[in-house]
């Protein structure tokens, strides 16, 4: 409220006249009334306006300073002098949790002494309720305030952009099967431009300020999610459940309730629910003891050399639904309440008799044969691979891999330590030769016209495989793959020989229904380079020849009715083989 005192309203009432002469003199009467008191009001107003002077009336206070009498730079150097401990104090700006606090000067307000002083003093003015206020002595004023808008502006964006944010729901999470709620948090949006007021309207008025924000509560505020944690959280996991299945029983922990338990929002609550697939999951190693007869798919076995299906049997098996039907309605059941009977469903093969029968595998599509030395190693390990291959099938549209088919080499699986290319240098690995057996699957996939995804010829060129016709792989790193793009299913059939001459051979058929007829150019050789004579010490040193490096390319040609309708182009480069003698090199 504006402290200076307001003029008194002159009013005057005038009646109406009359026509008789003494009505006539009345009012002249008063009206030379009138005129004398207007006469005297305005004497008293000019006499108002000369006493006024330019220094501030005596009884003027400012923030509890008294400048009364001072001139206008007197009493802003005294304002500054007294005040100057006590103007800048600590703001607290805040919007729902979030505080900032710091120096009224840090967020752009300072004093304003000039102004204050300015709205003190009424020098000399022709408002007569300024020569009024003057003429009475003054009066008490607040200190005002002055903004340095571009901090203001800084200051408040920033308070803004730390306390903006979105909602976030209230939740529920399990630890160690305990159930605990997650505060759910309000979305805030600051008014920066009604928050700068109000910092500048609190300044030297209070130590604390309220943002204008608007504040949102989230869809699930905590106090509902604490309703969802009493209702269902807690009864879920207060014991175990026991279902019975088939005449015996599973287990249900609270450890997997709680790992198989999630919370969503629904209609402005906080919904528990089991995933019963998980469950399920769970509880597979309990299942696999039920004794439920499962379901096998068909399948193909060789007999005198040719694919023969072997029916697929119909089992049963305890499904997710099932155990949803039971669990469910006693899952927030307390004590021996928390039991139940599940049903188990029929279970059909995944690939039946008829499906198996219908795949088209009734001809040799593609095959191919390599021949090695003799020795035990590669007998072993080519031998366990050519098993593991044996059989696969490869459904339409499947990628087939020879390291997942086979898995990693170890001695527990029965492979010895056997030759393998490091580079350009032969070493000593468990599972070393079983290259041969990637080389021979994939030319069997090559004329069998199936995809190739991925292989790696080797870094050395060897006599005994097609010229970079070939493929090698480890374990972790190069692998062979390649796709079914047929309209049919494929069946791989591997077997290895022992030769009269005391040598091995290896055999990969692809057998299928035929697509293509496949041909592969003669591998073109050129850029020919050479290696060195070295000598290497290390444990594991192989001897080996030297091989001339070289580049080739050849083409697969696919055929149908006699007719070339597409073509594969390869190429390949070999690096040249040192010849490595293990030892030191002699002295001269």
């Amino acid at each position: 409220m504006d402290p200076r005192p307001c003029p008194r309203e002159l009013g005057v009432r005038l009646s109406k006249a009359k026509t008789s002469g003494r009505t006539s003199r009345r009012v002249r009467v008063v009206a030379l009334s009138i005129g004398g008191v207007i006469v005297l009001a305005g004497g008293a107003y000019l006499a108002g306006y000369f006493l006024v002077g330019d220094n501030l009336p005596a009884n003027t206070v400012v923030e509890g300073v008294k400048v009364g009498g001072l001139s206008r730079d007197q009493a802003v150097a005294k304002l500054e002098s007294e005040l100057a401990a006590t103007t800048d104090p600590q703001l607290t700006l805040t919007a729902d949790d979030v505080s900032v606090t710091q120096a009224a000067s840090a967020w752009g307000l300072t004093p304003d002494y000039e102004g204050s002083v300015d709205a003190a003093q009424p020098s000399r003015s022709l408002d007569p309720t300024r020569i009024w206020y003057a003429l009475t002595g003054g009066g008490s004023f607040e200190l005002l305030a002055k903004a340095d808008e571009p901090t203001l502006d800084t200051t408040v964006a920033a308070f803004a952009a730390k306390a903006d944010r979105d909602a976030a729901d209230a939740t529920i999470t399990y630890k160690d099967a305990t159930p605990a709620v997650t505060n759910g948090r309000s979305a805030v949006s600051v008014d920066t431009a009604e928050t700068k007021t109000a910092l500048a309207d609190a300044y030297l008025q209070t130590t604390s300020v309220t943002a204008a924000a608007t504040v949102t509560e989230p869809d699930v505020t905590t106090a509902e999610a604490q309703e969802t944690l009493t209702s269902f959280a807690e009864p879920a996991v207060s014991g175990n459940i026991t279902v019975t299945v088939s005449g015996r029983k599973l287990t249900i922990t609270p450890a997997q309730i709680a790992s198989a338990t999630g919370f969503s929002a629904q209609d402005s609550a906080l919904v528990g629910k089991v995933d019963y697939t998980a469950l399920l999951k769970a509880l597979q190693s309990q299942i696999s003891e039920l004794g439920l007869a499962k379901a096998q798919d068909a399948s193909f076995t060789f007999s005198s050399g040719k694919p023969v299906v072997v029916p697929s049997k119909d089992g049963v098996e305890l499904t997710a639904d099932a155990l949803s039907k039971a669990v469910d309605p006693v899952v927030t059941a307390s004590g021996s309440a928390r039991t139940a009977t599940a049903q188990v469903t029929g279970k059909k093969a995944d690939l039946t008799t008829e499906e198996a029968q219908n795949l088209g595998i009734k001809e040799i599509t593609g095959e191919f044969t390599t021949y090695f030395p003799g020795q035990s190693y590669r007998f072993t390990n080519i031998g366990l691979a050519a098993k593991g291959i044996n059989g696969s099938l490869v459904l339409q549209g499947e990628t087939w891999s020879l390291n997942d088919t086979l898995g990693e080499r170890t001695t527990a699986k029965g492979y010895v330590p056997g030759s393998y290319i490091a580079g350009s240098t032969l070493r000593e690995v468990v599972g070393g030769g079983i290259s041969q057996s990637a080389t021979t699957t994939y030319n069997a996939i090559f004329f069998a016209g199936l995809k190739d995804v991925e292989h790696h010829p080797h870094s050395l060129y060897f006599s005994r495989y097609p010229v970079a016709r070939e493929a090698t792989v480890s374990w972790g790193s190069l692998d062979l793959k390649f796709q079914n793009d047929s309209k049919y299913g494929v069946l791989m059939q591997a077997y290895i020989s022992r030769l009269s001459d005391g040598s091995g051979s290896i055999t990969v058929r692809v057998w299928s229904t035929k697509t293509y007829d496949v041909k592969a150019t003669d591998a073109v050789k050129g850029g020919y380079s050479y290696g060195t004579t070295r000598y290497d010490t290390s444990s594991n040193c192989v001897g080996q020849s030297a091989t001339p490096g070289f580049t080739a390319t050849y083409k697969r040609l696919f055929y149908q009715s006699g007719n070339l309708v597409k073509s594969e182009s390869f190429t390949w480069t070999y690096d040249a083989g040192d010849r490595v003698i293990c030892g030191s090199p002699p002295k001269s």
